[in-house]
């Protein structure tokens, strides 16, 4: 499923039911929603969600990597007994993940008629093979209300060479995203930490440094170029500590020598 592309459900079930459909992206963060504005899903009638008639659409976001779905179907709302009915709750803590989520679930459910249950996973592309997401996904991404209380971290493509803290081209082209995003209305007044990473060749300590460094360039690329107020935007340095890939490889070690960004103020 490619970032950008158009797509609904189609629920059918032998009995009357409230349907709750469960989203946990590769980050963690989870969603929970109630098709059809919580109306029961009649018996033995398919339904499509969104409905072909309707104006909502459900179109693939950042970020890129496994999704895990679930979809129950049960005699109460679930969603109005775990106290997420409106858009502004943030009960659902996406850093415990999927397993955590359908635990929850199923708990839940036992007590309150469960009829059925689909789990699936989904995986999310990039626009394309050189630019996984543009300014328009880095805004969607952050701005987006979820019922999810952990920090947003965005895996974007801002890498680097070995034991270099330089710039490439690729990540200025990234950063040039990533900076028309933080500016526009939706996100200029948010914050922002600049997570620098390594891979793991050298010592902890020296990797402590470069990581910092690397996450110091990302930081005066974008106050300088765009004009954003260095105090919107923290540094992190973190090392060989969060590899992304495995350093057993070349390629899995050029991955982790990189910067991420995640969003601070979650609840603004």
């Amino acid at each position: 499923m490619r970032i950008g592309s158009l797509f609904a459900y189609e629920f059918s079930s032998s009995n009357d039911c409230y349907v709750t459909l469960v989203n946990v992206n590769s980050e963690g963060t989870v969603n929970v929603i109630a098709p059809w504005d919580g109306e029961k899903l009649k018996a033995g009638i398919p339904r499509q969600f969104p409905e072909q008639d309707s104006l909502a659409v459900l179109e693939i976001q950042a970020p890129t990597g496994l999704d895990t779905m679930a979809a129950y179907c049960s005699e109460v709302s679930l969603v109005k007994k775990i106290g997420i009915a409106d858009e502004e709750s943030n009960l659902v803590d996406g850093q415990k993940g999927t397993d955590l989520l359908v635990s929850l679930m199923d708990s839940i459910s036992k007590d309150h008629m469960l009829f059925d249950r689909q789990i699936w996973e989904q995986r999310v592309i990039g626009r394309s093979e050189t630019q996984q997401y543009n300014d328009t996904d880095v805004v969607s991404f952050f701005s987006e209300k979820t019922r999810s209380i952990k920090s947003r971290k965005l895996p974007l493509q801002i890498n680097f060479a070995y034991n270099s803290a330089d710039l490439t081209s690729n990540a200025k082209s990234s950063l040039d995203m990533v900076g028309r995003a933080l500016t526009s209305d939706k996100l200029s007044a948010h914050s922002f930490r600049l997570g620098g990473h390594t891979d793991a060749t050298g010592s902890d300590s020296y990797n402590m440094q470069l990581s910092e460094l690397r996450a110091d360039a990302t930081k005066h690329y974008l106050t300088t170029k765009f004009g954003i107020d260095s105090s919107r935007l923290e540094v992190a340095p973190y090392g060989e500590r969060l590899p992304k890939a495995d350093n057993a490889s070349e390629e899995g070690r050029a991955e982790n020598r990189r910067v991420e960004l995640e969003q601070l103020d979650l609840n603004q």
